[in-house]
């Protein structure tokens, strides 16, 4: 984090994402010694996942893998996940409480970025749903769907399903 109390925080968020793809490869290239075509799952917060730019403009570790994949003649699916509302762990190594490692989180209020108001409206508010977001990026295209929110516009280009649950609860540290 010493790039991001220097007011370099696009420098540490490019940085963390080459880091992650670096180990990813080591790994990657270990799975290979034992089987020519490892299959990968990650679960990583979905700002790591993205194809092409993150929200924070980094090419981060999805677009990598779903440009590996491609090289390969393989694919690669990437699925965002939206609670609606609960708790959420906003603990970070700047954070000065306790009481950060269980904030209240509702999708509807949550992030600058991305307004998700017309996937709440959409799906059933006490239900799981999974949202196919493939046809939606020919439509966007074509403009046959207007005034989308950039953020979300770009999730949808990024993601090929979305899973909205009811409900979501603060992780955990390993070490707690």
């Amino acid at each position: 984090y010493q790039l991001w109390y220097r007011n370099e925080g696009y420098a540490s968020n490019r940085q963390r994402a080459e880091m992650m793809k670096r180990h990813f490869m080591a790994y990657y290239e270990a799975a290979k010694a034992t089987n020519a075509n490892p299959r990968v799952m990650f679960k990583l917060g979905a700002n790591h996942v993205y194809r092409g730019l993150n929200a924070l403009n980094v090419p981060d570790i999805g677009n990598f893998v779903s440009e590996l994949a491609a090289q390969s003649g393989e694919t690669s699916f990437h699925l965002y996940t939206l609670g609606r509302k609960g708790t959420q762990n906003g603990f970070t190594p700047f954070s000065r409480s306790d009481d950060d490692k269980r904030q209240p989180y509702d999708a509807g209020q949550y992030l600058d970025k991305v307004d998700f108001s017309a996937v709440l409206t959409a799906t059933p508010e006490k239900e799981w749903s999974v949202i196919d977001l493939r046809p939606l990026r020919k439509a966007l295209f074509n403009k046959s769907i207007k005034n989308t929110d950039p953020g979300l516009e770009r999730i949808i280009y990024s993601y090929d399903a979305m899973l909205v649950f009811p409900e979501v609860h603060a992780s955990t540290f390993f070490l707690d």
